[in-house]
Parts: structure tokens; C-alpha cells; sequence
């Protein structure tokens, strides 16, 4: 019999570990493991309920737990969630025409916490750079060809976000701008630069390469 070390509760049959239904998180041994991998699918799946009902019942509750094999699929696990080629691109040329920023600030708004690429504190200036798929660019976003409409829905899921967070920091007083992945550096940098100019004066939306 295992020595257990750590234990959790078990939400399914007893293991080798005897009959009080709980399981060795640190036991490689099967029936732990397996234990262990539907105590986090559980966990996630009440977590993405519970985010689907804050945001009012979105696509996201019928994102199945787990994505369907495919070229997406390792794409996304490769995927970085800062520091991209086109952020460092901006934000190199950026600094180099004497703009100071913020990365990844954490800006807490009504009900929502959201981290820009680029934020000019002072400014109140909030920059994204969209990647073409993961955010559905209309002119080079595509989704891949799945049956179960995983990916679909994911990327709508995205979408919808962006709309979210575009909302939440305008309706708090910030000024937002995205920057598609494709749109030429100069044209990236102007865009960024006579929003920086403007201070604190100017307002909206803007986009580059929509």
C-alpha cells in the first residue's frame, strides 16, 4: 500500500489507498492520477460555469472542457500571452520616439480586471495588440475545421471579451487602442503616437487595420 503524503477528497470510487475515498496528489500510480485529473476537470468546469453566469449567460458555457486534437491546439500551448513579436516590435519603436509605458498594468474597472499590452498611466491611455486569429480579424482570421465547434465558439469567446474590456475601460474614463498583428509598424506607431500627443484630451476608440 502507498504511503500517503497530501490527500484530497475523492469525488469517485476508493483506490488502492483504502476505502476513505481520498487520494495522494504526489502517488503516480493510476488511480491517483486519474483521481486527481477529474478533481481538476471538475474544478474547471465549475469555474467556467460560474464565469458564464457573471457574464450573463455567453457562448463560453458551451465550450466543452477540453479542446479537440488539431494544428490549433499546439498552437495555443505555444501561445504567449505577453511579449509577442508584434508587442515588442510596438513597443521598441515606441520607445524609441521617447514613450514611457506601463506593460501589462493591471487595470481594475467596474467588475472587470483587465491588463492592456501598453498603458500610459497619466495619460489614461490603454493599448492592445490583437493577434489575427485568436482574436478574429475580419480580413485574416480563420478558424480551423473542427466538428465540434470548439473553436468556434472559443474564438467568439474572444471576441466578445474584447468588446467587454473595450467597454469597461472607456465607460471608466480610458482611452483604448487596437492594433491588429498585420498592420505595418509605422502605421502602428502613428496610430499610438497622436493618441500619446493628445494627452488626456482625446476620446474613443481607435483601431488600426480594422
Amino acid at each position: 500500500m502507498h504511503e500517503v503524503r497530501r490527500t484530497k477528497e475523492l469525488t469517485s470510487a476508493t483506490t488502492s489507498h483504502g476505502t476513505s475515498y481520498r487520494y495522494d496528489v504526489g502517488c503516480r500510480c493510476d488511480e491517483c492520477r486519474e483521481a486527481h485529473n477529474a478533481k481538476s476537470r471538475e474544478t474547471k468546469q465549475r469555474l467556467r460555469a460560474s464565469r458564464s453566469q457573471r457574464e450573463g449567460g455567453s457562448v463560453a458555457e458551451r465550450l466543452p472542457p477540453t479542446p479537440p486534437p488539431s494544428t490549433a491546439s499546439a498552437s495555443m500551448r505555444s501561445n504567449r500571452h505577453r511579449d509577442t513579436a508584434p508587442e515588442l516590435r510596438l513597443r521598441r519603436a515606441l520607445h524609441k520616439r521617447g514613450h514611457r509605458y506601463r506593460i501589462g498594468l493591471a487595470i481594475l474597472t467596474a467588475g472587470r480586471r483587465v491588463r492592456p499590452d501598453l498603458v500610459y498611466t497619466k495619460r489614461r491611455l490603454a493599448v492592445f495588440v490583437d493577434g489575427c486569429f485568436w482574436h478574429r480579424c475580419p480580413e485574416h482570421g480563420r478558424a480551423p475545421s473542427d466538428p465540434s465547434g470548439y473553436w468556434t465558439a472559443k474564438l467568439q469567446r474572444n471576441v466578445d471579451r474584447d468588446i467587454a474590456v473595450t467597454e469597461a475601460l472607456e465607460a471608466d474614463g480610458w482611452r483604448v487602442i487596437r492594433v491588429w498583428e498585420h498592420v505595418p509598424l509605422d502605421e502602428a506607431v502613428n496610430l499610438v503616437d497622436i493618441a500619446w500627443q493628445q494627452g488626456s484630451h482625446g476620446t474613443g476608440l481607435a483601431c488600426a487595420g480594422a
